[in-house]
């Protein structure tokens, strides 16, 4: 394992808003700043899509927090990749080994992401959906504008997702909540690689601090247990 770090965004309201300290959308502010495009995922009313983008509204906008429904689609962005552009791409575990090898690769720690049952059961039609935002343990739902408390489905889980042993052992940045440390607001963010560790000296607007391996393991270690259990 390489060095584990706790991070947030020195800007409030990204904080505030991005539900988990707001790194990963400073690390792509950061990136794109020096003329990387960015590859996240984004809800657009009910639709889910993944995009390239270089715009700073598309990195900072809440639908683009986390999006916890199914996005079989997201692979379609590389018919428009310049194999001469560098990116920098949000993914889930199962996603990073398809990405090309010269992508930065954030990979959020997940435990699955529900298929669109889901999003049918919280809204009907019509209904644009954030699916989380607010603070890490005080995170809401906004449907058409109405905040309701969230709660993650452990219902419709895919197959696929129940038999997934992946961790993003590939990827560059591992992210994710920070549960059981009482570090409310931060990111817990795991620098998998060299180039990781440069790039976080280098992201302006975040504050950073190093922490133990033992609390990176005492946050996610059931859940990186229980996946590699499956292998």
């Amino acid at each position: 394992m390489k060095s584990v770090y706790l991070a947030y965004s020195k800007n409030h309201e990204v904080r505030q808003m991005a539900t988990s300290g707001g790194f990963v959308k400073e690390a792509l502010a950061y990136l794109v700043s020096v003329g990387y495009k960015a590859v996240i995922t984004r809800m657009n009313d009910r639709d889910i899509e993944t995009i390239i983008t270089s715009d700073f509204n598309d990195i900072y906008d809440v639908h683009s927090n986390s999006c916890y429904i199914e996005n079989p689609d997201y692979f379609d962005f590389l018919k428009d990749v310049d194999p001469y552009q560098n990116y920098v791409a949000v993914c889930l575990p199962c996603q990073v080994n398809r990405l090309p090898k010269w992508f930065v690769k954030i990979c959020l720690i997940c435990n699955h992401s529900p298929g669109v049952g889901y999003m049918n059961k919280i809204a009907v039609d019509g209904q644009d959906i954030i699916f989380r935002t607010g603070d890490s343990y005080n995170s809401y739902t906004v449907i058409d504008g109405v905040k309701k408390p969230f709660k993650f489905s452990e219902d419709f889980i895919p197959d696929k997702c129940k038999k997934c042993s992946q961790v993003g052992e590939n990827a560059d940045f591992i992210c994710g909540d920070t549960w059981g440390l009482n570090e409310p607001n931060k990111t817990l963010v795991l620098c998998n690689s060299d180039i990781s560790e440069k790039m976080l000296s280098l992201i302006r607007n975040i504050e950073i601090k190093k922490i133990p391996e033992s609390d990176f393991i005492k946050s996610q270690g059931k859940h990186f247990e229980r996946k590699m259990n499956k292998k």
